[in-house]
């Protein structure tokens, strides 16, 4: 039927040629083929082509496989050229659709593989003179694929989208058939990003080339911003900023990122920050793990109120190296640490606010997160001021060795030298040699150098500086700190009211060291004596010569032993006298075992009267 129609408009375009006195349509119609005998033949045309192959060139009406320079058509034509609705088949591919004045519009575009009929595609949609997909189309591929947006030339060009069969899809710019500008690239299968990943981003040569990658998986990474070598090929010679979530911990990490490659290979690399439940650490990253920065804990973790916090270095996850740890009262330690623990120098305070008035501050060395040896001091107004030794913790003084330290009773009272203590920083215990004063300033008043046991002094010297008469300094043994040992025999010196001063062997009377006797070897040197040589049976200029000193062996008070006598005369030395006696009587030689060195001054004299010359 459509043969007879194609016909008919044949005839009809002939016919009305004839009567309007065209020659071109005779001239055809009287061709000469090879087929007549006659060498005349008529052509008749049936949609536009005649049963020996010829064509009408301005045939106008529905073609029937009118061969065109593309390929055979099928469809309208006018004046030779397609024009209107038809089809027409290609190498390796077929089109049907609309043409205007021979120039394909739109339509349908089916490509199949070269040489066979197995389809790979289907095309809806624009189309250029050369039968390529040309401006907005839809190209959906057997194995499932489908693309949807601009074209140029046969390839995607402009905006469009590709969808995978598998629900994977590419949506954004192509140059050229490529990937090229700003686009959006999902893994996912079923368009839940809890099932895949989705790149937002720049593309270049159909790669990925810089952008962010999202997943709203819950456990791995959430997303990674940086250069990409490729869609899921993190280019590793650059770092990007990411999301980290751990599901199993509630962990997450935000910031810089390195990756060898792959996009689930990531480490932390640079500035970040990562979160615990109640805690966070915000700082620098080195392969996957922070060198410093600052680690904060929180009492609620939605509300993020601070406690504890820690500034420094870190290696392993740990404290390690320097850095401040500071408690949310106030307190803080700053100095080294090793994996996590307290270990070298440091300096812990327990000061809430930073005021040694209100608090204690420890600095020296701790060993396996613990005060180990060091000095402890304190501003209060009454109690320890320092303490220096070994330690077994921040408050806890080694009981079993001796330091040093200064202990000020806020009274003008004070200790300083070797300490212990039961444990406790404000349990010390004077024990050793050390100083106690009972003036704020050392030698303004009263105080006591010596050995003391369970803070008494038990032996030592005690001056009096400040006195005019009576005991000015006590060596020997102390029943505690304010008290003489008035059992035991000791040393000193003593100022009589005359002005007399002795010092040697004492004995004191009075636990206060108010009175004393003297007792044992020591130099009575007078200020004004009334004794002269004469006392001593001196005779001639020698009698008039007046006692300057005396140093001999006392006791109960008095002179009874060996002795040397020393004269002046016109306040010089005259010479000396020596000898056993009994108060100013000499009864015979020194001992044996009398030993002495003459004051300065005397040296070039001799014995004013020896014995073995009487």
């Amino acid at each position: 039927m459509m043969k007879n129609k194609w016909f008919l408009v044949g005839v009809i375009g002939c016919c009305m040629a004839a009567a309007l006195g065209f020659a071109a349509c005779a001239e055809q119609d009287n061709q000469t083929g090879t087929d007549d005998p006659s060498g005349e033949h008529t052509h008749t045309f049936t949609g536009g082509v005649c049963e020996c192959g010829e064509q009408d060139a301005q045939f106008t009406g529905d073609a029937v496989n009118y061969k065109l320079s593309a390929g055979t058509y099928t469809g309208e034509m006018t004046s030779g050229k397609p024009d209107g609705e038809g089809k027409i088949y290609l190498t390796d591919a077929e089109f049907t659709g609309t043409w205007e004045n021979g120039v394909p519009v739109t339509g349908v575009k089916t490509v199949y593989e070269s040489g066979t009929t197995t389809p790979i595609g289907t095309y809806t949609g624009g189309i250029d003179e050369n039968y390529a997909c040309s401006g907005d189309g839809v190209m959906e591929y057997a194995n499932g694929d489908r693309y949807d947006g601009g074209w140029a030339g046969g390839v995607y060009s402009g905006e469009g989208k590709y969808t995978f069969a598998s629900g994977m899809y590419y949506e954004g710019e192509y140059v050229n058939g490529q990937r090229e500008g700003e686009g959006v690239f999902t893994w996912s299968t079923d368009g839940n990003l809890e099932n895949g990943w989705l790149f937002e981003g720049t593309f270049k040569a159909d790669k990925a080339y810089y952008g962010k990658t999202t997943t709203t998986k819950t456990e791995g990474l959430i997303w990674y911003e940086g250069y990409m070598n490729d869609l899921n090929d993190v280019d590793s010679t650059q770092t990007g900023e990411g999301y980290v979530y751990f599901a199993d911990s509630g962990c997450t990490y935000t910031g810089e990122l390195y990756s060898s490659g792959a996009l689930d290979t990531f480490t932390y690399d640079g500035e970040g920050l990562f979160t615990w439940p109640g805690s966070d650490l915000l700082g620098t990253f080195e392969n996957g793990a922070p060198v410093s920065g600052t680690k904060r804990f929180y009492a609620e973790s939605e509300n993020l109120t601070l406690t504890d916090h820690y500034e420094g270095q870190f290696s392993n996850w740990n404290y390690s190296g320097h850095g401040k740890y500071t408690f949310a009262s106030g307190m803080y330690y700053e100095g080294e640490y090793v994996n996590g623990q307290r270990e070298g120098e440091g300096i812990f305070t327990w000061s809430t606010d930073g005021n040694l008035e209100n608090g204690w501050l420890f600095e020296g060395t701790f060993k396996a997160n613990k005060a180990y040896y060091g000095k402890t001091t304190t501003t209060k107004t009454e109690g320890l001021i320092w303490y220096e030794g070994y330690m077994n913790d921040l408050n806890n003084i080694d009981s079993t060795k001796v330091g040093e330290g200064y202990y000020d009773y806020g009274n003008g009272c004070w200790y300083k030298g070797e300490m212990t203590a039961t444990g406790a920083l404000d349990s010390c215990l004077f024990e050793g040699e050390g100083t106690f004063s009972w003036s704020a300033v050392l030698g303004e008043g009263v105080y006591l150098v010596g050995t003391f046991a369970n803070s008494q002094a038990v032996s030592g010297t005690k001056y009096w500086p400040t006195k005019t008469s009576g005991l000015v300094k006590y060596t020997g043994a102390f029943a505690n700190t304010d008290r003489i040992d008035t059992a035991q025999t000791g040393s000193g010196k003593y100022v009589f009211e005359n002005g007399d001063t002795y010092e040697g062997g004492l004995q004191a009377t009075a636990a206060d060291g108010s009175a004393c006797t003297l007792t044992g070897t020591g130099l009575m040197t007078y200020a004004a004596s009334e004794l002269t040589g004469e006392t001593f049976g001196l005779s001639g200029e020698a009698a008039a010569w007046k006692v300057s000193a005396c140093y001999g062996q006392f006791a109960n008070g008095v002179l009874g032993g060996s002795a040397v006598w020393y004269f002046e005369n016109a306040d010089a030395p005259a010479g000396y006298l020596t000898g056993t006696f009994t108060g100013t009587e000499r009864i015979g030689a020194v001992a044996d075992d009398f030993t002495f060195e003459l004051l300065a001054g005397y040296e070039n004299f001799t014995d004013s009267a020896p014995v073995s010359e009487e």
